[in-house]
């Protein structure tokens, strides 16, 4: 039996939870069934840590609402969002089945330049979306991009966009000299030189990431490695290492794409125009099953959703409490006995 305390528990009287999905820098997320609709649908449930603060948790809730604006075939569609009792911050999001990049690139160590500018066209086609609805990813890498795992060929699914505006949120708050340049949040090896230096969030700053990851999918290794303070150093002052066996206007665009000045990346559309252009295609995702009906939306309305609820007395939430107290017991008396062993051998 699982010592998570909110298996078993319908959030909102609408999220009933099932299982354990996995665990992400932001929170956990879950199975759950949509109890109106018998809909299936992921829960991510939010670290605690990020959200103790009410002026960043304003700001998540109106970049989530923002964020709920990007509808596209290439992001995870989020459903709903709020707070349940003031125990938990939740995002509901479309369930689906994939795997990260990260993953793929781990079990074939590099991607052949077709493949690359297919999920490469998809990644942009997003980007293209949310920039114009103005939401910036700010968090590009293999990581937070998914390949669906039920259809033929490369689907693609970006997710956590808005998210990382909480994760840097928090990160103001946070211990400022974590490097050189201060406190960065994201993937360092996809990171653009003008928020490492200044903290600036624009679309040139996924179109960097974007470009930067494409390097990595042809050679099987981001363009800069190593510590963190030096790669960041890197992406202010190095030019990455050409990649070879690809056609010459893919390499022009790559270089591009990851110049330092922010001004001579083309904007997220034009990447996918050149893409679409040099393949002579339209890499457009592949089939998914006609069948599929999407979960209804049952976003709050209110710009700042995640405001504390007024105290109420419901028999669910206490016992959490109770269930939450007693783990944490558990795990004390555990961490205990086992001192009192190593040390009495």
């Amino acid at each position: 039996m699982s010592n998570d305390p909110i298996l078993g528990y319908t959030l909102a009287d609408t999220y009933k939870i099932k299982d354990l999905v996995g665990r992400e820098s932001l929170g956990t997320v879950y199975r759950a069934t949509d109890v109106e609709s018998g809909s299936a649908v992921h829960v991510k449930v939010l670290d605690p840590g990020q959200i103790d603060n009410q002026e960043i948790m304003g700001r998540f809730g109106r970049e989530m609402l923002a964020t709920a604006a990007v509808e596209h075939a290439n992001t995870v569609r989020m459903l709903d969002f709020g707070s349940h009792h003031k125990l938990f911050q939740y995002i509901v999001l479309e369930a689906i089945t994939a795997h990260t990049l990260t993953e793929e690139l781990a079990a074939e160590k590099f991607l052949p330049f077709d493949r690359v500018a297919h999920i490469a066209a998809q990644i942009a086609s997003a980007l293209e979306a949310a920039h114009g609805e103005g939401i910036v990813h700010r968090n590009l890498g293999p990581d937070n991009v998914l390949l669906l795992d039920n259809v033929r060929g490369d689907y693609v699914k970006l997710r956590d966009f808005g998210l990382s505006r909480l994760v840097d949120a928090a990160a103001e708050v946070g211990d400022p000299d974590i490097t050189d340049f201060g406190t960065r949040v994201g993937a360092v090896e996809y990171m653009a030189p003008e928020y490492i230096q200044s903290a600036t969030t624009a679309p040139g700053v996924d179109v960097y990431g974007l470009g930067m990851l494409m390097f990595h999918m042809l050679s099987g290794e981001a363009p800069f490695t190593g510590p963190p303070a030096k790669v960041m150093k890197a992406h202010v002052q190095e030019q990455p290492e050409a990649v070879t066996g690809v056609p010459a206007w893919m390499a022009d665009l790559m270089t591009k794409m990851v110049s330092k000045d922010p001004s001579k990346r083309p904007p997220a559309g034009a990447v996918l125009k050149i893409l679409r252009s040099g393949m002579g295609a339209d890499l457009l995702p592949p089939e998914i099953d006609a069948s599929y009906v999407p979960p209804p939306k049952r976003l709050p309305k209110e710009v700042e959703p995640v405001a504390e609820e007024a105290d109420e007395e419901v028999e669910a939430d206490t016992t959490l409490y109770v269930v939450a107290g007693l783990v944490a017991f558990v795990a004390i008396v555990a961490i205990v006995v086992l001192l009192g062993l190593i040390f009495a051998g």
